[in-house]
């Protein structure tokens, strides 16, 4: 049986929310026909990364577009 992609959508955020890495607050979410697209921006390449591979994985999922953009804040 396959996954909606509302269910796909629900797990994707619950997979990022325990994920201390990843600035759930920051990223935006979209699922189609099992294809889950990442938006957003975070300060670190390591949180982008971190995002992706939290829901690679997950069942129902048939891939991953990671738009996540990374731009560092300066230090004054």
């Amino acid at each position: 049986m396959e996954r909606s992609d509302a269910d796909i959508a629900a797990a994707v955020t619950r997979a990022l929310e325990w994920d201390a890495r990843v600035p759930i607050d920051k990223l935006d979410v979209t699922v189609s026909k099992g294809w889950v697209t990442l938006r957003g921006e975070v300060e670190w390449e390591y949180q982008r990364r971190a995002a992706e591979r939290a829901v690679r994985n997950l069942s129902g999922v048939r891939g991953v577009t990671n738009l996540v953009a990374v731009r560092p804040h300066p230090t004054p």
